[in-house]
């Protein structure tokens, strides 16, 4: 684990600065009666906050370390913007394929060029979250209608194709009302749209729909909560993008 630690030592002579840092379980080896593939992982943050026109919510560069706990994964690097008035985390991977930081550093080798690659992958962040912030002046120009995030609201939490001779039950269909009522309330409220002047926009769908996959749609444990925030690229979120164009056109 000391290497990982230097690497992020040296990110913050490059202006990062320490967010929060875990580790996610592993699993327990019987026969060894040892702990293994256990992952630790570290959030740094840019303090170099930004804007989207009409929404006053400020939005950080943040990137994501993560490594295995015995060496056996490389050290790997994430880009992500957070916007901070409900914590909705935009991956690179969001905005064209191949544009995520995937960066990864052995456990061995020269220290100097390990180094090296960190300050890349600080640098490749930075402009993903310019490539996010001109990418979020684009949808908040496209504007919608209240019918337009109706139909936003019924494509994002659809309800179950009846086919087959299956029919939606009433238990289902309630759920399904209830969440869109949970998206609804977000689009309406003062961490969603309204109070930021971005309700009837793309970026405010978009934003929406960010919220919703993030905190609102339900999670096993704690830890498949921060994996499909942090850790991962949900095909859902990446979908996003264009279902909110689709919508505004």
């Amino acid at each position: 684990n000391r290497t990982p630690w230097e690497l992020l030592d040296s990110l913050f002579q490059e202006g990062a600065k320490w967010d929060t840092a875990g580790i996610l379980k592993g699993r327990y080896d019987e026969e060894n009666k040892e702990v293994k593939g256990q992952v630790y992982w570290c959030l740094s943050l840019l303090d170099e906050p930004s804007q989207v026109k009409g929404d006053d919510s400020p939005i950080y560069p943040y990137v994501a370390a993560t490594w295995s706990h015995d060496g056996s994964q490389a050290v790997k690097f994430r880009a992500m913007s957070v916007r901070i008035v409900c914590a909705n985390t935009h991956h690179a991977a969001m905005f064209g394929a191949g544009s995520d930081l995937n960066v990864s550093i052995r456990h061995f080798g020269d220290p100097q060029q390990r180094i090296e690659k960190a300050k890349q992958a600080l640098k490749h962040a930075r402009t993903k979250h310019k490539e996010f912030l001109v990418a979020a002046e684009e949808l908040v120009s496209l504007g919608v209608s209240d019918i337009g995030i109706e139909a936003f609201i019924e494509t994002i939490v659809p309800l179950p194709l009846v086919a087959d001779g299956f029919v939606t039950t009433d238990r289902v269909r309630g759920n399904v009302m209830g969440a869109r009522g949970k998206l609804r309330a977000i689009l309406n409220g003062d961490t969603g749209t309204v109070e930021q002047g971005i309700r009837n926009t793309a970026y405010g769908l978009f934003e929406g729909g960010i919220e919703y996959f993030d905190h609102v749609r339900p999670h096993r444990t704690p830890e498949t909560y921060f994996q499909r925030n942090v850790m991962r690229v949900e095909q859902t979120k990446a979908a996003l993008v264009g279902t909110v164009r689709e919508i505004a056109a």
